[in-house]
């Protein structure tokens, strides 16, 4: 039975439709959103995959030995917030957004490249080999994973590519936060929380090395891209050295 599937899945993995179909017809739903809380002082930080989340969360935990090596996600230490306590102003709600080219990047970079050089020697299943059946398994060049990010829709969207806008927006029409800061800026923006809250300073985990983002781009992927996040730039005005919004006084 298992050889049988496994050939099945081999021939539709180039049809995402199919993978699609069966996800809801077996009732999958998008990944939830996952917070780092501080319940007694009433802080909560939404968790944005490829924007310095692991950093944040190694701020917030204060796991001062943790080694830069994936295994802080391995802590149970997070938990999922209800979503209603959006509404309850007791409650300091932050996370940090990133420019949604230089986030593909490092996207690719890190599950095509960095995570099966560092993780493939002790996981035998790494992220996107069994996701939507193995549809973007092969690493064939950054152009045809633009291509194949572009057509899957956000409600089957891998963690790491999810349009940022709707993760913030969850089921509401925009994002209620008392804080979006840039992780282009994480070290600037991050100090007055980390220094309000007692959470300890910031450092860098996880970090994917590759040269400049722009130098991936042709003007066509460019355009593709800037289609498929268009709502978030022009939203959260990822162009511009802004701040959102800011509650910290």
């Amino acid at each position: 039975m298992k050889n049988l599937f496994d050939s099945f899945r081999e021939k539709v993995k180039k049809y995402p439709v199919v993978w699609y179909a069966w996800y809801l017809a077996t009732g999958r739903t998008p990944e939830k959103r996952e917070y780092i809380v501080d319940e007694e002082q009433k802080v909560a930080y939404l968790m944005n995959s490829k924007a310095a989340c692991s950093s944040i969360k190694v701020s917030m935990l204060r796991k001062k030995d943790v080694a830069d090596d994936y295994s802080i996600h391995y802590f149970d230490d997070h938990s999922r917030m209800r979503e209603d306590l959006f509404s309850d102003e007791d409650w300091f709600k932050f996370t940090f957004v990133r420019n949604p080219f230089s986030r593909l990047v490092s996207c690719y970079e890190s599950k095509y490249h960095a995570d099966r050089k560092f993780l493939g020697k002790t996981k035998e299943i790494l992220d996107f080999d069994e996701y939507l059946g193995g549809y973007m398994k092969e690493d064939k060049g950054f152009a045809h994973f633009v291509g194949q990010v572009v057509k899957i829709p956000d409600h089957f969207a891998d963690r790491h590519f999810r349009s940022q806008y709707r993760l913030l927006a969850g089921k509401a029409k925009k994002p209620a936060f008392d804080f979006i800061g840039k992780m282009e800026r994480l070290e600037e923006e991050y100090r007055p929380i980390q220094e309000k809250y007692g959470f300890d300073p910031i450092r860098i985990y996880n970090r994917v090395e590759y040269g400049d983002w722009r130098d991936y781009y042709t003007e066509d992927l460019a355009r593709k891209v800037f289609r498929k996040y268009k709502k978030m730039s022009n939203s959260l005005a990822m162009n511009r050295n802004i701040v959102i919004c800011s509650a910290i006084v």
